[in-house]
């Protein structure tokens, strides 16, 4: 999920000196014979696993004795990370831990270290292979969390229950991707009043899940739904009647983007939210069984003026030639 970077970016503001770096274990070696008040570390690799000097478990062992002040901690993409090199990291002041893309980290090195890292804020895991062990762990021992994306990983609702329950500060959560259900987000909706980021794209969640959402205290004022199948106009209903309480929702200056492609919205959703929606610029319907109209392209121009774009299918919508090409926000595929 990207939203997640804004609550990442908050813990690394702090005083002291930071380090972004293509970083091989050498340099890594480097750093820490001769870096001073070292605070925030960031270590991005990209690159294919057979490339000799990679980040390496050990390099990480020596960060963590000598720099035992670090409050930010960046490792993405390292594929030779492992369990072993959460083993070593005993961190009380680390607050941002990014993991993603570490396809070596489960729940044998993840859990534990929660342990010794209670006061973590921000925490990626996406595209490793914790699970539930984890996520339970980090709601038992990480009180103060703020973001925590878990994109592709196999956490269920057992662990995101206990996550609702003991995690109620949580303003950023990615779950992209995951078997969360209904009972997912309907928990997050009664234990997370301060959620204002919530990626649930291709999951099962029905439209019970929005309503849950939508009458709740919850902000969420960035919302992913795409790839969502169950997901109806009974369910865009109910959270457009959220969006109306809340009228500087915005993604980016003072706009309104929403995805629903991949879901199971009819036409009806689209004359919603043109009667709802003022600020609104994206709308995405492709992949749905919404058959667009003259009405709601109509609709869509009189009730929101900053439009710049509408995605919908071609092969089922029912639009003019005379309203494409007056409607110049249409976007067929």
């Amino acid at each position: 999920m990207y939203g997640v970077e804004d609550a990442l970016e908050r813990a690394r503001r702090r005083r002291g000196h930071r380090l972004d770096a293509l970083a091989p274990a050498q340099t890594v070696s480097a750093i820490t014979a001769y870096s001073a008040n070292l605070r925030s570390l960031a270590m991005h690799n990209w690159s294919v696993p057979e490339i000799p000097g990679q980040l390496t478990d050990s390099a990480i062992a020596a960060v963590a004795r000598v720099h035992a002040d670090l409050v930010c901690l960046c490792l993405v993409g390292q594929p030779n990370l492992a369990d072993g090199a959460l083993h070593s990291i005993n961190l009380p002041k680390l607050e941002s831990l990014n993991l993603h893309g570490c396809p070596g980290i489960s729940d044998s090195g993840m859990a534990p270290l929660t342990l010794r890292c209670t006061a973590l804020k921000a925490l990626i895991l996406s595209n490793t292979r914790i699970a539930d062990a984890t996520v339970s762990a980090v709601a038992m021992n990480c009180p103060n969390l703020i973001c925590l994306s878990l994109v592709g990983s196999a956490v269920t609702d057992e662990s995101v229950l206990t996550l609702a329950q003991r995690c109620p500060n949580i303003e950023q959560l990615a779950l992209d991707d995951t078997s969360v259900t209904d009972e997912s987000a309907i928990a997050l909706a009664h234990g997370c009043p301060r959620l204002e980021v919530l990626d649930l794209a291709n999951t099962s969640i029905t439209s019970a899940a929005l309503v849950a959402l939508g009458s709740s205290e919850c902000p969420l004022r960035k919302f992913y739904i795409h790839r969502c199948p169950h997901v109806t106009d009974a369910g865009v209903t109910a959270m457009l009647s959220k969006w109306r309480k809340v009228p500087n929702i915005s993604l980016g200056a003072q706009t309104l983007e929403i995805g629903l492609k991949g879901t199971g919205v009819t036409v009806a959703s689209v004359l919603a939210i043109a009667a709802s929606l003022p600020n609104l610029v994206t709308l995405s319907v492709v992949n749905t069984p919404c058959a667009l109209t003259d009405e709601a392209a109509d609709a869509l121009a009189r009730g929101c003026p900053d439009l710049k774009y509408v995605w919908y299918d071609r092969s089922i919508a029912q639009v003019s030639p005379a309203t494409r090409r007056a409607r110049d926000f249409l976007r067929p595929r």
